[in-house]
């Protein structure tokens, strides 16, 4: 935060602020340890949406600070090899369950750009603090013919999940120049610091991560 202030009263005199809106798909897991790959091997991806507001300080043309405030989905996904307990829930063996918790996410992204004023590349960096709201448990069958068995709300509370996040976010994407205001499109890769949950079987503490694509548009004020 301290460069971050620097970095604005060196070039407050050039700043130019934009907003705008982004959307797309985020693929959300925890982060494994050796004994989860050797013990619990089938956890998978969880897929959902991403979307946020976002306001862009533009402090340099090679430059920009990046807030975001916006709504994303994590948790993970678990193929059940045997009779399994998760977040209270008896699971039998032959269900493929997914865990998704929904977080409200406000990222503080720094942004360095190159390239010409038509068409500029960046690559961002940078903390974000997010909180979850609510969480689901959705089991389905395995096998050739798939279908929803049952959907439960989860109390988070009650479970004793941590819902606050603590993350790092670094990724790449491009930008493009129109006469309205600019386009962009990036991937970026989310890896959470904070304790969230326990995994079952081996009891041991999960640490969100995940990779997303998005793409939006802002217009300079």
């Amino acid at each position: 935060m301290l460069v971050f202030a620097l970095c604005a009263s060196i070039f407050s005199l050039q700043a130019q602020f934009s907003v705008g809106l982004r959307g797309g798909v985020q693929f959300a897991n925890v982060r494994q340890t050796d004994i989860l790959k050797e013990i619990s091997p089938d956890l998978h991806d969880v897929t959902g949406a991403s979307i946020a507001a976002i306001g862009e300080w533009e402090l340099h043309p090679n430059f920009a600070l990046q807030a975001e405030l916006g709504y994303t989905r994590k948790g993970f996904g678990l193929d059940l090899g045997t009779d399994v307990n998760l977040f209270g829930v008896n699971l039998p063996l032959g269900v493929d369950a997914e865990s998704r918790f929904d977080y409200l996410e406000m990222p503080l992204l720094a942004k360095a750009k190159f390239g010409s004023e038509a068409v500029k590349f960046y690559a961002m960096a940078g903390p974000a603090i997010s909180y979850a709201g609510g969480a689901r448990l959705v089991t389905k069958t395995t096998g050739i013919i798939e279908f929803d068995l049952t959907d439960t709300k989860l109390d988070l509370g009650a479970l004793g999940v941590e819902r606050w996040d603590i993350s790092a976010v670094g990724g790449i994407g491009a930008e493009f120049n129109t006469g309205f205001g600019k386009f962009f499109i990036d991937g970026r890769y989310t890896h959470g610091f904070q304790e969230i949950y326990d995994i079952p079987l081996v009891q041991e503490k999960a640490h969100n991560r995940g990779f997303g694509i998005s793409a939006g548009v802002a217009v300079r004020l």
